[in-house]
């Protein structure tokens, strides 16, 4: 397997930051969020702006 320190150290830090919130996932997501709140910068959201015109299913491969 080939090494990557870039990707290696990406990994550690995430351990890193993890550890801190005892392995608590949705703790450390809700700290992101309220730093992200008191940040005071623009937050974008990606929602979608219209609903895609799909009217019925594509037929399954080789029923047409």
């Amino acid at each position: 397997m080939l090494d990557y320190p870039i990707v290696e150290e990406v990994h550690k830090a995430r351990a890193a930051i993890l550890a801190q919130f005892n392995g608590d996932l949705r703790a450390m997501w809700e700290d992101a969020r309220r730093r992200q709140q008191l940040s005071g910068h623009k937050v974008v959201s990606f929602k979608r702006t219209h609903e895609p015109s799909v009217k019925e299913p594509p037929k399954p491969y080789g029923k047409e």
